[in-house]
């Protein structure tokens, strides 16, 4: 996946306007390249007396990052994504303010976003994912996005296919379909946040399960933050199958 970064990289001062940049999260449904925007902690007052001439400045993550992955709740083979997609906000305005000096946490940005909310649906580059064969194999990346940090009202949706027999015994491949689900954990979608989805594909039962990491280029160490069962999901091919229904559960794997 080929990943862009636009950094944004103002020098303040406390007696002008305080500066704002609008931004406009890349369309997706072209599945087209992550864009990655970071913007430099506002340095109030600087003058060349005050550093020697030199600027320096330190660069920090605006979005949230959010990982998909899946795995094999079952030991069916076969499995596979179709299309996978998040419907989150697409647009806001990143307002810079004097940083607090005694918050290392304070970026000296914020978000503000239109009301109401406008959302766009961002789609996974892949069309045809294998999913792993097995519960003994670690799941594997699906797709990272690069989202604004207002995680309300965001939803996934996913097709996948399984392959299966009917009560015959005849082979057939069964195509699910789920659309506008919930995802766990949306409170934990902050600026820099970095927040990994792992979603355990099996029949008739999917589990999303959030985690949230201490750093963007590391997924191996998380921690767990929610998750939610979305079971008997709808598939066109097998009518005995029920409508679907989810149960969100929050801080259990």
């Amino acid at each position: 996946m080929k990943r862009q970064r636009e950094a944004v990289t103002p020098l303040s001062r406390e007696r002008r306007k305080r500066a704002s940049l609008r931004w406009l999260i890349p369309c997706r449904r072209r599945k087209n390249s992550q864009v990655d925007l970071l913007a430099a902690v506002p340095l109030m007052n600087q003058g060349h007396a005050d550093n020697g001439g030199t600027v320096k400045f330190l660069l920090k993550h605006t979005m949230t990052k959010v990982s998909v992955y899946v795995k094999s709740n079952d030991n069916v083979t076969g499995k596979k994504v179709t299309a996978f997609s998040i419907t989150s906000a697409k647009s806001g305005t990143l307002i810079y303010h004097a940083p607090d000096a005694g918050n290392v946490d304070d970026a000296g940005t914020s978000w503000t976003y239109p009301n109401p909310v406008a959302t766009e649906t961002f789609m996974a580059a892949t069309s045809d994912f294998n999913v792993p064969s097995s519960t003994t194999v670690d799941a594997v990346r699906l797709a990272t996005f690069f989202l604004l940090p207002r995680g309300e009202g965001s939803t996934f949706s996913i097709t996948y296919i399984v392959p299966g027999t009917t009560s015959t015994g005849a082979a057939i491949t069964q195509s699910i379909t789920l659309t506008g689900q919930p995802l766990p954990s949306l409170d934990k979608w902050t600026q820099g946040a970095s927040m990994t989805y792992t979603i355990g594909i099996e029949k008739k039962k999917i589990t999303v399960t959030a985690a949230t990491h201490p750093t963007w280029n590391n997924n191996e160490l998380g921690t767990i933050a929610g998750s939610v069962i979305i079971t008997n999901p709808v598939s066109p091919d097998n009518p005995e199958w029920l409508p679907d229904n989810s149960e969100q559960v929050d801080g259990t794997e």
